[in-house]
């Protein structure tokens, strides 16, 4: 199994209809939404390309202007962030 954490990003005014739209998977969960049209889901899928194919569906909705993957953990590993922090 992989669960993998995605930013979301819709505008504004169109909150409501696009958390209604992603709330229709059963395989995503909103987990936090604000003002700004921002949200964080999950994706719960069987493998990395179910996870692949699950994102790019997200992106496709006509209310989605953003949806990035942001941190992915594989069923008994730790969770593996998609972008680093500049070393300091």
């Amino acid at each position: 199994m992989v669960i993998s954490g995605v930013v979301v990003v819709c505008a504004p005014e169109r909150m409501v209809e696009a958390e209604s739209a992603l709330e229709g998977y059963d395989w995503l969960e909103v987990h936090h939404r604000d003002s700004a049209g921002r949200m964080v889901v999950t994706l719960e899928t069987a493998d990395a390309d179910e996870s692949s194919r699950r994102l790019q569906e997200i992106q496709r909705l006509p209310q989605i202007l953003l949806a990035e993957l942001a941190e992915y953990v594989l069923e008994g590993q730790p969770p593996r962030a998609t972008r680093s922090s500049p070393a300091k």
